[in-house]
């Protein structure tokens, strides 16, 4: 979005709501969202209309993408999965499969693709290899999330949304188009 175009919305965040909004909050404001299409802005800040207070730019962000706003980062996963009360820390993998039924999607099948009982035996609190354990989860996470975040894109591009399991890629029927069209002879 250029800066013309966010002008618009510069407008609205000064007028919507009370309080000042200075030259340099606009600054701040487009710094944070410039790579985004003004009719995402606009669409944002009309979800976010009924706020008592100004959104911030995080809020506008949140607005547009929940799903990646409420992704646990690996402190939170972490903590969720090895802390004394977290679903590592329940008896036997029944137990700890129970408490992994109330957490994030992606903290689950980082579980199950880890391997619940190979995370449960992983001295993440030792104090001479703990660090270790945990570098190399964080970079096992980050892989997840990334691995994840492309299945996602996957499955839309295979034309079967929100169905969550990723049978195979059809980039034609994500165009709408469902039979491949006959090809004349000799094509």
């Amino acid at each position: 979005m250029t800066r013309d175009e966010f002008a618009g919305a510069a407008a609205i965040l000064e007028g919507g709501w009370p309080g000042d909004f200075t030259p340099a909050d606009e600054h701040a404001y487009f710094f944070r969202l410039d790579d985004l299409a003004i009719e995402d802005v606009m669409r944002a800040l009309k979800a976010l209309r009924r706020s008592k207070f100004r959104p911030t730019p995080s809020e506008i962000l949140e607005a547009l993408s929940p799903e990646i706003a409420a992704t646990p980062t690996f402190d939170e996963m972490f903590t969720l999965l090895f802390s004394t009360r977290g679903a590592l820390a329940a008896k036997g993998i029944d137990g700890t499969r129970r408490r992994l039924q109330e957490m994030h999607p992606l903290v689950v099948s980082f579980a199950e693709r880890q391997g619940i009982q190979r995370l449960k035996e992983l001295p993440v609190h030792d104090q001479d290899d703990g660090r270790w354990r945990r570098r190399e989860l964080q970079q096992a996470w980050a892989a997840h999330l990334e691995a994840m975040a492309s299945r996602d894109v996957a499955t839309v591009a295979s034309g079967r949304r929100g169905a969550g399991e990723l049978d195979k890629l059809d980039p034609l029927a994500a165009l709408g188009i469902s039979e491949r069209p006959a090809l004349a002879p000799g094509e």
